[in-house]
């Protein structure tokens, strides 16, 4: 229904085996949408979407929500941040939707600070000379 509304190219939805999405599975199939499920017992499988919601849940605790519009923008903003700004540790530190950033930084470089959601999110990154 989320997808439908926000109008997202949905091929897939995955989730573990619990009984709550059993239920669900047969109002979802569509011939566009294909539901995978987890193998039984084997946790890490979901650790990528685990970990999004819980930055998401995180976030979003710290927030007073105004509306649907707001939950939205909120959302937009962590979802960016969480593919532009933050480092994983599962890909070796890189941010996923790279970046080059020196390797090594100069001890007088000047920080800059970018701030999302009222400063719950931040970015920083090294001031460009000049």
């Amino acid at each position: 229904m989320v997808a439908e509304d926000w109008k997202l190219p949905c091929r897939y939805l995955v989730h573990d085996r619990d009984a709550s999405f059993a239920a669900m599975d047969g109002v979802l199939t569509t011939e566009a949408l294909r539901i995978l499920k987890t193998p039984t017992h084997s946790p890490l499988c979901n650790a990528h979407a685990e970990r999004h919601v819980r930055e998401i849940r995180e976030t979003l605790d710290n927030l007073i929500l105004l509306g649907e519009p707001h939950l939205r923008r909120a959302l937009t903003a962590i979802e960016e941040h969480h593919n532009a700004e933050r480092p994983h540790q599962g890909i070796s530190n890189v941010i996923p939707l790279g970046f080059d950033y020196p390797a090594e930084p100069t001890p007088l470089a000047e920080v800059a600070c970018q701030e999302a959601l009222g400063g719950l999110l931040n970015h920083y990154s090294f001031k460009k000379a000049a």
